[in-house]
């Protein structure tokens, strides 16, 4: 069980707040605000499935149909006493209820979600009672003429009486004797009878009773003894209404309490599914994504963020500035030491791994990308701040053992702790020494722990003990008018054993030169020993994982270039096959056409000279036997792609090439074999291309001719029909895309692919191309603009307007 100190240190409540935001009924804000972590990883699996249909239908454009309604557990209890009833307006409060479970009843087909439909099966919905209540009480709680026959005709006499009274005071008013005795000549009602208002002095000149008097005291209010039999009559009636509105309301609240159970039952349904699609909605808002809940008690957390940062950035419109977490655990190792400088995000990446466990834990989906897998613990223990208590005299430190202390007495191997400054607040020597001793007590219990620290005891304790990891929050160290700034990055590197970096932050922050100079004198030799090693180390790692990224980089396109051999190569199988299959038939077709023709031929010779005829049958063996020494030599030597047999083996500078798939020639300029490429002048333009890529060649004699060659090769001819070297059909024709989109790439596979893409540009000749690389982070676009300004292919680059796409497009002049 999750303790509450833990859900208020995480401020797991404002996570709920923001869920709840989205929920349409009472009932399911009060529940979200009340969620807590399951006790069971079904239950836990359970929930989040539920949440995930509700994403899954939301984007197919259907909506559950939960309408908002009130807390109606008062009407419930009001309700259970027999006889009891409810005011009209309390009557119509379940109407949407039960237009809610009318409306969610209709998603039972939707077989797709499972969860969904057979928790929407369960609804009664109660359409006859939703009716009932609907004919007899009208939205603002007038209860209607059509609730019960009496009920109409005793309203319809209550007009009746009504226009009666009214006509016979009308009279009154127009009497020519009366009117200097009438205060105003309108008629009026108090105290539900129709009265006329006449002048205090006049009194007697109106028989009648006088039902009130004006707040001035000159005008009484007086109803004729003429129209007093029948207001009396008309008092009468409206008893009888009341006493019939009595029996309508009487008669719905009975109807209500013949079914209150399963009225009760559906209002549960639907504010309980109300708090999944509240749940499914704050998902999508955040982009998050369903946890995998495992039991093997290994941590995953891909590009995790926590939603109050995420919202606090969002408000200002940074919300695409949050650095994520990414972090792992478990296994071989089951603590985690973090370290790194002060600002630098450790506490955060600290309450970030316990609010994503909470939400997961809560059955809810979590701030991180797919594939994030989160243990089922029963316990979550987290110690992070400052706990000064003034009441119970305790001091930070003390506040901070006192809770520690209890963490330990409860921790297992179904427990998680994270411990922010474990070791602060005392003695550093003693201090680290008590920090180390806690790291080793929790893992011989068995428990996960993710701790963070300053101590660099705790830091090369963690370093060196078994099952135990470390990792840094990433600090930059910038060079700002030869000065050093260190700019923490919010990143956290796993493996990495970090700084504090005081010393440069004090005095970035101007802290006086000669107290940091001499603040490093008072460091123990061995502690400068220290530093010096993880800064040594540090380096070490960053030159490793530079020489392995250029590795994966040679690795992934070595592999690039085998996938890409293996294609042409099958194609180039499959068109030889074809090619050959085509000759063989044509020659046996010519040769069946030879032999008809020898036919008619000997025929006619028949009847001719002999002496001619034998000459003219040797002409016919000689063609025949050419043409069959050809088709043996097809099928002995095959046939190439463009036919002439003319295919480039061994490549020299100063050939005239023809490249694969493209119909402009070339020159070659350098051939490098190691690297298996060349450098080809194309259209005035050096393309460095793959031997493979050469189809045809011819020799070229002299560096006149080559100089030569390129020059009627890029020149322009304004009545030609060309453009830069190519014909206009060719430039319509060309297979080259006036744009590359590499949104979604990384960064070595965009750029392998952005190399390719700009050759074969070059070669067909186009002058201007456009790079779709994103916005995102900027990292991509920042990769493809330095390439671009050392490519020699390239003249100029800008970022694209408006029009173009913005940031997220780059222009390219070749």
């Amino acid at each position: 069980m999750i303790d509450e100190s833990t859900v208020k240190i995480l401020e797991f409540e404002k996570i709920l707040e923001m869920a709840s935001a989205f929920a349409v009924t009472q009932g399911a804000k009060e529940s979200l605000l009340s969620r807590r972590p399951f006790r069971s990883p079904g239950d836990m699996c359970h929930s989040v499935d539920h949440v995930s249909e509700w994403r899954g239908l939301m984007a197919e454009n259907k909506q559950g149909g939960i309408e908002e309604f009130d807390d109606l557990n008062p009407q419930f209890n009001r309700l259970r006493p027999e006889h009891a009833i409810l005011d009209p307006l309390e009557l119509r409060r379940f109407i949407p209820l039960f237009d809610s479970a009318m409306n969610l009843k209709r998603l039972a087909d939707e077989i797709s979600y499972p969860i969904i439909s057979h928790s929407v099966s369960a609804l009664y919905t109660h359409k006859h009672v939703r009716r009932a209540i609907d004919d007899a009480i009208e939205n603002d709680g007038h209860i209607a003429d059509k609730a019960s026959p009496e009920l109409a005709s005793i309203r319809k006499k209550l007009v009746s009486y009504e226009k009666r009274i009214r006509h016979t005071l009308e009279q009154f008013l127009e009497h020519k004797e009366l009117q200097p005795h009438i205060q105003d000549k309108f008629l009026t009602e108090r105290k539900g009878r129709w009265v006329i208002p006449v002048k205090k002095d006049s009194r007697g000149h109106l028989p009648g009773v006088v039902h009130d008097i004006s707040n001035t005291g000159e005008t009484l209010f007086v109803e004729p003894f003429e129209t007093q039999h029948m207001g009396n009559d008309m008092e009468s009636l409206k008893a009888e209404e009341k006493m019939e509105e009595y029996k309508v309301l009487k008669k719905l609240a009975a109807t209500l309490r013949e079914k209150l159970v399963e009225i009760e039952s559906d209002y549960r349904i639907a504010t309980t599914l109300d708090s999944f699609v509240a749940m499914a909605r704050f998902s999508g808002s955040m982009g998050m994504n369903a946890p995998e809940i495992n039991e093997n008690r290994r941590i995953s957390i891909i590009e995790g963020c926590h939603p109050l940062l995420w919202r606090s950035l969002a408000r200002h419109g940074k919300d695409g500035a949050v650095v994520p977490l990414n972090f792992e655990l478990g296994g071989e190792y089951s603590n985690m030491v973090i370290t790194g400088s002060n600002a630098g995000g450790k506490t955060v990446a600290l309450k970030t791994i316990g609010v994503i466990h909470l939400m997961a834990l809560s059955g809810m989906h979590v701030p991180a990308k797919s594939g994030t897998s989160i243990p089922f613990v029963e316990k979550l223990f987290v110690d992070i701040g400052d706990d000064q208590s003034i009441e119970e005299n305790l001091s930070t430190f003390s506040a901070h053992i006192s809770r520690i202390t209890s963490i330990l007495n409860g921790s297992g191997p179904d427990t998680l702790v994270l411990l922010d400054e474990l070791g602060t607040g005392t003695d550093p020597e003693e201090g680290g020494a008590l920090a180390c001793a806690t790291l080793r007590y929790l893992s011989a219990k068995g428990s996960l722990s993710v701790i963070t620290t300053h101590l660099k005891q705790v830091k090369v304790f963690a370093f060196t003990e078994p099952g135990m990891r470390v990792g840094t929050m990433d600090i930059e160290m910038l060079d700002v008018e030869g000065i050093k700034v260190f700019h923490p990055t919010y990143r956290l590197v796993m493996g990495e054993l970090g700084q504090s970096y005081a010393f440069e932050i004090a005095g970035h922050y101007g802290l006086p030169r000669e107290i940091v100079e001499e603040a490093r004198g008072f460091l123990k030799e061995s502690e400068t020993r220290l530093e010096t090693l993880v800064a040594d180390i540090r380096e070490k790692t960053n030159e490793l994982d530079g020489k392995l990224k250029e590795a994966n980089i040679l690795r992934d396109e070595v592999l690039r270039t085998r996938e890409i051999l293996n294609r042409e190569l099958a194609a180039s199988r499959n068109a030889k096959k074809d090619i050959l299959l085509k000759a063989y038939n044509e020659a046996g077709a010519i040769v069946s056409d030879l032999k008809s023709e020898a036919r008619e031929i000997l025929q006619s010779l028949k009847k001719a000279d002999s002496q001619k005829a034998r000459e003219t049958v040797v002409i016919i063996d000689r063609k025949m036997a050419s043409i069959l020494d050809k088709k043996r030599a097809m099928q002995r030597d095959g046939y190439d792609e463009y036919g002439d047999g003319n295919v480039a083996r061994k490549l020299v500078e100063g050939q005239k090439v023809v490249l694969r798939g493209h119909k402009a020639k070339g020159i070659i300029l350098s051939v490098n074999e190691k690297k298996d490429r060349c450098t080809v002048l194309i259209n005035d333009r050096e393309v460095e291309v793959p031997l493979s890529e050469v189809l045809r060649s011819e020799v070229m004699h002299g560096k006149d001719e080559i100089k030569g060659t390129a020059r009627s090769t890029s020149s322009v001819g304004l009545n030609s029909g060309k453009a830069d070297g190519r014909n206009i059909d060719d430039i319509i024709s060309s297979s080259v895309p006036l744009e590359l989109n590499i949104v979604g790439q990384r960064v070595d596979p965009a750029l392998s692919l952005v190399e390719q893409y700009l050759n074969d540009a070059a070669m067909d000749g186009i002058d201007s191309v456009r790079i779709i690389h994103g916005l995102g982070t900027g990292t991509l676009a920042r990769a493809v603009r330095e390439y671009l300004s050392t490519h020699p292919l390239v003249h100029s680059f800008r970022k694209g307007t408006k029009e173009d796409g913005g940031e997220a497009v780059t222009i390219v002049v070749l």
